[in-house]
C-alpha cells in the first residue's frame, strides 16, 4: 500500500484549478515563472505521487520553505484542505 494526497480546495474557499484533484508534483523551492511554487495536479489517481506511508504524505503537506513575516512556518500546501488516501500499488 502507498498513499496519495487529494486536494479538496483552498481553506478560505476560493476556487482553483487544483480543487478535487490529486497531487502529481509539488516543489516549493524551484522557481518557475519567477519564484512561483511548482504545483501540478491530476483528476487521475494513477498519476498521483505515491508516498510510502501516511507520515511521508503528511510531511510533504507540511513542508516549510522558511518563516513568514509573522514568525510562523511558511507551509504553502497547507493553504489547501487535503485528504490522504491509501491505495494499492499499480
Amino acid at each position: 500500500m502507498s498513499c496519495v494526497l487529494f486536494l479538496h480546495g483552498l481553506v478560505h474557499g476560493r476556487a482553483t484549478e487544483h480543487d478535487g484533484r490529486y497531487l502529481v508534483r509539488y516543489d516549493p523551492f524551484v522557481p518557475a515563472n519567477g519564484w512561483r511554487i511548482t504545483l501540478e495536479t491530476s483528476a487521475e489517481i494513477e498519476q498521483a505521487i505515491r508516498f510510502p506511508t501516511m507520515r511521508d504524505a503528511l510531511e510533504c503537506y507540511r513542508m516549510s520553505i522558511g518563516i513568514r513575516p509573522d514568525g510562523k512556518p511558511d507551509c504553502p500546501l497547507t493553504a489547501y484542505t487535503v485528504e490522504i488516501y491509501q491505495v494499492e500499488e499499480p
